[in-house]
């Protein structure tokens, strides 16, 4: 991982302009509570499924960006590996810890585990349903591989969330 993290860092462009880059695409680095209060204030305007709907379409909409990056660098890779390699390519960015807790290929079924979310104990354990908005590029990015990789469309689902008072996050994907 750490390999990966330098990897990451070594692609970070500042300008002369003092803006922030990585590969060709401008980026603005959030501190996690700053990004958790946003998604608090979003519930507090719009509710939680205005606030998800919100931060689910760009999230999304950066997926359908990344994968293109994502692509050159699991050429080749069994999916399962794909899997694997966006999972730690997301804890390195600062998104949670994850990890792929289970992957059949017949029927299609993967479940990946997240720990150290990045709405971190904002809940207290107490939401009254699945908080990580956000996650929901991360889901669309796994999406996205498959349909790549010509596998039949998957779709993922939080069914885990430590908002709630689960232990873990957790995504299931099945087709």
């Amino acid at each position: 991982m750490e390999e990966l993290y330098k990897d990451f860092i070594s692609q970070l462009n500042i300008k002369e302009d003092g803006l922030v880059y990585f590969k060709d695409d401008r980026s603005v680095l959030l501190s996690v509570p700053w990004f958790t209060a946003m998604q608090r204030e979003l519930e507090g305007i719009m509710g939680a499924d205005g606030a998800f709907v919100l931060i689910e379409s760009a999230a999304r909409r950066w997926a359908s960006r990344t994968v293109k990056d994502y692509v050159p660098l699991v050429k080749g890779k069994p999916f399962e590996e794909k899997i694997k390699f966006v999972l730690q390519m997301h804890s390195v960015t600062g998104w949670g810890n994850w990890e792929l807790a289970e992957f059949s290929s017949s029927p299609l079924q993967v479940v990946i585990k997240e720990t150290k979310p990045y709405h971190e104990d904002t809940y207290g354990g107490k939401a009254d349903g699945p908080r990580c908005y956000y996650q929901s590029g991360l889901v669309a990015l796994i999406e996205e591989l498959a349909k790549l990789e010509g596998l039949p469309p998957i779709k993922g689902t939080e069914t885990k969330c430590m908002a709630q008072g689960d232990p873990h996050c957790e995504f299931v994907f099945h087709s």
